[in-house]
């Protein structure tokens, strides 16, 4: 993807602080994808068989609700690289009477990002509460012992 000239965008200095922002989500969902398959894989993999019966359909819930958090992912980095590419054309064009549409577009991608980032610190705030219980019954058993 051709990035536009810094000329272009020095002129439109919002449609530039725009286009910024729009390559820190696009890096931080792929960090939020590496958290993703690391959590899942934690579930998945480990702690399955560590837990007892009680917290199997904890998991299994907050497995599911990871699993759609990534897919409401994938639908906002469509729309993000969207935006990206309409920011790129605008400013590639210098288009100036798209600038309140990119600001708008570009709004909304904001507050579904946080919602996004919101409901991601749930289920890991979820994950970390269940670890702690866990961690808790194991070393009441190793005090039993």
């Amino acid at each position: 993807m051709e990035t536009p000239s810094p000329s272009s965008v020095q002129q439109i200095p919002v449609l530039q602080q725009i286009h910024i922002a729009t390559h820190h989500w696009l890096n931080d969902m792929s960090f939020f994808d590496d958290e993703t398959r690391f959590l899942s894989s934690l579930l998945d993999k480990y702690f399955i068989f560590l837990l007892s019966h009680e917290h199997v359909n904890r998991i299994q819930l907050v497995n599911e609700r990871l699993k759609q958090t990534g897919i409401v992912k994938s639908l906002i980095r469509a729309d993000v690289l969207k935006h990206q590419k309409n920011l790129d054309t605008t400013l590639k064009n210098d288009i100036e009477q798209r600038e309140d549409f990119l600001k708008l577009e570009h709004t909304r991608l904001e507050e579904e990002l946080a919602d996004l980032a919101k409901s991601f610190k749930s289920i890991k705030h979820e994950i970390f509460k269940i670890t702690e219980e866990v961690m808790k019954s194991e070393k009441l058993n190793l005090l039993k012992d």
